[in-house]
């Protein structure tokens, strides 16, 4: 029995060293190059912003590997573990395919441990990310979507990326009157209530003779850049949209809105919104992009063009008429 017992536990001690070794294995690093010829994926664990094309400090790298997906560790805490399986689902991704992942060694690590538990065992590290800027890819016009540190540093007189080229304005945007704003918001925001852009039965957009009167009141010029945020994403969104319409020049969102501000720990203010030197001069004719938007007759049009798509972005439910998405309308 002792004996057999010896070789027993030999036999274990052999088999948990191959099995240490194909592990270890696993786990060396690899260049993108042989990432791509083991048909492997890379993943970038770094925040949206960067990934998007923002680099990380003033002159460094721009955009993300070739091909990479994001799995920012930032969003961790807020994905349940469907969450996760559906963007796994949704990249195609098994959990046998080699993936190689990217960024800070803390944001490697909590990323590694929740694919791990998703049950992915071929997970390696891409040892020369960002190292080569040409080969970088980045999202057009991605500095249309800032992020919250980009914006303290602007509003601290620093030396940022992608710079407004002249004056510049922070607005919070929501419906109705500024509840919310006034116990906390962005520090030196003005407020817009969506109800100057928009109106009712319908919610289209107003008159392009109020808008011209709105964008006075609130100082800006076509060439103000106008970084607009919202307590959720649609509304700063609409009202982008149509400064768009309008004419300004440029109009940038901040990505996650207040909660992403109010996560990062950064400065806020409380109050009502500060008193804006009316600016009667629009500087060009009102709409100066009339294409940004449709009317009913014109996209009913699309849906016989070979050339373009008519895309509904509402849910599910909402798409196949299961609910209107307003609690008001039955």
């Amino acid at each position: 029995m002792k004996r057999v017992s010896q070789m027993t536990a030999l036999a274990m001690a052999l088999g948990l060293a191959c099995a240490s070794s194909w592990a270890a294995e696993l786990a060396k690093p690899l260049t993108l190059d042989q990432l791509q010829q083991q048909n492997g994926k890379a993943i970038d664990t770094r925040p949206s912003a960067f990934y998007n094309g923002w680099p990380q400090t003033l002159n460094g790298p721009s955009g993300h590997e070739p091909a990479a997906l994001n799995l920012s560790a930032s969003w961790l805490d807020k994905m349940s573990t469907e969450q996760l399986n559906a963007w796994i689902k949704q990249h195609n991704l098994k959990a046998d395919a080699l993936v190689a992942l990217y960024g800070n060694d803390k944001d490697v690590d909590a990323v590694k441990t929740r694919l791990q538990k998703a049950g992915f065992t071929h997970i390696s590290i891409l040892s020369d990310a960002l190292s080569e800027p040409s080969r970088l890819q980045k999202l057009p016009h991605f500095e249309q979507l800032v992020y919250p540190q980009w914006l303290h540093d602007l509003q601290q007189g620093k030396e940022v990326t992608a710079k407004p080229a002249g004056d510049w304005k922070v607005i919070e945007a929501a419906w109705g009157a500024p509840k919310l704003y006034l116990i906390s918001h962005i520090p030196g925001a003005d407020y817009i209530d969506t109800n100057e852009v928009e109106s009712e039965p319908l919610w289209n957009k107003v008159s392009d003779e109020q808008l011209k009167a709105m964008l006075a009141k609130h100082g800006i010029r076509h060439d103000t850049t106008v970084i607009l945020y919202g307590r959720d994403v649609y509304a700063g969104a609409r009202v982008a949209q149509i400064m768009l319409y309008a004419g300004v020049k440029d109009v940038r969102l901040l990505d996650g809105g207040w909660q992403t501000w109010s996560d990062a720990g950064l400065p806020v203010e409380r109050g009502t919104p500060p008193k804006v030197k009316a600016e009667p001069d629009f500087g060009v004719k009102i709409p100066a992009q009339p294409q940004l938007m449709l009317d009913m007759e014109q996209a009913r049009g699309l849906l016989h063009r070979q050339d373009a798509s008519l895309v509904s972005i509402r849910s599910w439910p909402e798409f196949i008429g299961t609910t209107s998405g307003y609690s008001y309308i039955k």
